[in-house]
């Protein structure tokens, strides 16, 4: 398994003529349940093994602890967020897994999706494939040890279609790299999955 770091025509570094591009947009909520969480989205490549992911943690700016500040790609009132693009070779791929986890002093949790999905998206030379936007939310249950703070149990994801706001963005990151913008966003209610969701269910989110 390689992360998104590692140098991989699936991880984001390939370096052939026949590049295309991924488009994503992930982002969550600036509240005490989501702050410290960090939201990750696996992809691979349909015919390999190997995988890359995308992580997002919407922490806010901090003066004396500066190196635990995620840059932003925009903040719109309550959201705030990234728009990744990934430059991938030619093929079928698929999201296939989503990832939590927390580090923050004495509570340390990491969680992954147990139940299987799969959200196709086809990369082309020269185009970028967008597969729309993810808000991250966690859920979480109250316990005395954590004195009563919400503790974090899973992860899920509203998907909505925003391709006019995240390609704009993509486009100021991978300037003139790509014309076309296709859309792959996935109809929530045919995947029926959990772990993504249409909007916040009627209790809310977060």
């Amino acid at each position: 398994m390689l992360s998104a770091c590692e140098t991989s025509p699936v991880a984001g570094k390939y370096g052939g003529n026949d590049a295309g591009y991924l488009v994503i947009g992930l982002a969550a909520y600036d509240t005490v349940e989501s702050r410290a969480i960090k939201y990750t989205l696996d992809y691979r490549r349909t015919d390999s093994s190997d995988t890359g992911s995308i992580s997002f943690s919407p922490r806010k700016k901090l003066e004396l602890m500066p190196f635990m500040n995620q840059k932003t790609d925009f903040e719109d009132g309550d959201e705030m967020g990234i728009v990744e693009v990934r430059k991938l070779a030619p093929g079928n791929y698929e999201l296939f897994k989503v990832e939590g986890a927390l580090y923050g002093g004495a509570v340390q949790w990491r969680w992954e999706s147990n139940n299987s999905f799969s959200i196709p998206f086809r990369i082309e030379a020269g185009s970028a494939t967008y597969v729309g936007h993810f808000q991250g939310h966690s859920t979480s249950v109250h316990s005395v040890m954590s004195l009563g703070a919400p503790l974090p149990t899973g992860a899920y994801f509203v998907v909505s279609n925003q391709v006019d706001h995240d390609s704009r963005i993509a486009r100021t990151k991978a300037v003139g790299a790509f014309q076309d913008v296709k859309s792959a966003v996935p109809d929530v209610g045919e995947l029926k999955s959990e772990y993504f969701l249409q909007k916040c269910p009627s209790q809310g989110c977060d």
